[in-house]
């Protein structure tokens, strides 16, 4: 198999300031390594030892690591167009998900109307939101999805994982792509826990997720892209004992 390289774009938006809106890569993709991040000051509480709430999208220079992640104030967003050639009969290829962590803090009182207008079951009182999704496909050089041996898409999936709720009233809500075939994140593809007094929520991803590409009807020689988001999108909306 040959890599050609990756094409990428990237945004990063604070949703709680407004105008806050950055797009990249800036002037354009030269093939480096990118690793944006964008600080929005300190929070009283922390998941890393910096203790300042980062918006960041990281892609190695041949695009096989990739990440993005968010504290606090929105999302971060990283897309990829990957150019691959197949050079052998028995050629493979593999996506593979190896990390996924969402978690909360909430050690203030219960959410008031002003905050909760609609009520105070989570699915309408949920202040405080993170969330992780991820999409990929493959696709020939027309934009085609790229078939398998069965005819069905060799590679077309995409869905998310949402950590919402507040103080102790907490949910995770896995959510299939009405778009894609298939979803990678199920709920019991994460370990899950409501922390210390069901106020520091947490879902870890248990395994890799490993997406295998059948290139069966690829011709050698012919040319492919596989195209994938990530996004990581966290809001805090209470702020104080909270993040």
């Amino acid at each position: 198999m040959r890599h050609k390289g990756p094409a990428r774009l990237w945004d990063i938006e604070a949703e709680l300031q407004p105008s806050s809106l950055e797009l990249g890569p800036q002037p354009f993709d030269v093939g480096r390594t990118i690793h944006e991040v964008r600080e929005f000051g300190d929070t009283l509480i922390s998941f890393d030892p910096n203790n300042t709430r980062t918006l960041e999208v990281f892609s190695s220079s041949d695009g096989v690591t990739f990440w993005a992640s968010a504290e606090d104030v929105g999302s971060a967003t990283l897309r990829q167009s990957q150019r691959f050639i197949k050079r052998a009969p028995d050629a493979t290829l593999e996506f593979v998900i190896t990390a996924g962590v969402l978690q909360a803090v909430d050690f203030n009182q219960f959410a008031g109307t002003n905050e909760c207008p609609l009520g105070f079951d989570v699915a309408v009182c949920h202040p405080i939101v993170a969330q992780i999704f991820f999409e990929a496909e493959a696709v020939t050089p027309l934009g085609e999805l790229l078939a398998d041996a069965t005819g069905a898409p060799a590679l077309h999936t995409g869905g998310s994982l949402a950590l919402r709720g507040q103080t102790t009233q907490w949910q995770f809500v896995p959510s299939a792509s009405a778009l894609h075939t298939t979803t990678p994140f199920s709920l019991g593809n994460f370990v899950t826990s409501l922390g210390n007094l069901n106020r520091n929520p947490k879902a870890t991803l248990l395994n890799d997720i490993v997406l295998r590409i059948d290139l069966s009807q690829v011709e050698v020689g012919e040319e492919f892209l596989v195209r994938s988001k990530v996004i990581a999108r966290a809001v805090n909306g209470r702020g104080r004992e909270s993040g």
